[in-house]
């Protein structure tokens, strides 16, 4: 079955999503494997919707949404600065940390889920009014 483009059906997602990035991250436990993996693919499908809706940004780019190998009902959801894909290490084979990078050199500020709304509203309006 399709999911929905109706962004106001998402609202589950956003709210994992914004409390993912008020806490620098969270775990969200699923009942089944099956009920992990649909609501990774919802997560992905909606943060897609709001690419489209906006400038081609959303506000959850920055998150990494993951199934956890070992418990497959738990979604690990993490800002993608605090994984790695690989073990850092100096020359001499030291492991090192890598510093956080500051998120304001970006240049274009990612638009708010309500102002993709708002937006999307605003479009419907319109086309309504052209018929």
């Amino acid at each position: 079955m399709p999911s929905t483009k109706n962004l106001a059906a998402y609202t589950h997602i956003a709210r994992v999503f914004e409390a993912a990035l008020a806490q620098s991250g969270a775990m969200l436990r699923l009942e089944t494997p099956k009920a992990a993996i649909r609501w990774r693919q919802e997560a992905n499908y909606y943060r897609t919707l709001l690419r489209q809706q906006g400038d081609g940004t959303c506000p959850y780019d920055g998150l990494l949404v993951r199934i956890d190998r070992e418990t497959p009902t738990t979604i690990l959801i993490q800002p993608r600065e605090d994984v790695l894909p690989g073990i850092l290490t100096d020359l001499e084979g030291a492991p090192i940390v890598a510093p956080s990078v500051a998120r304001d050199h970006l240049l274009v500020t990612p638009p708010t889920v309500q102002e993709l709304i708002d937006k999307a509203v605003m479009k419907l309006k319109v086309t309504d009014h052209d018929s």
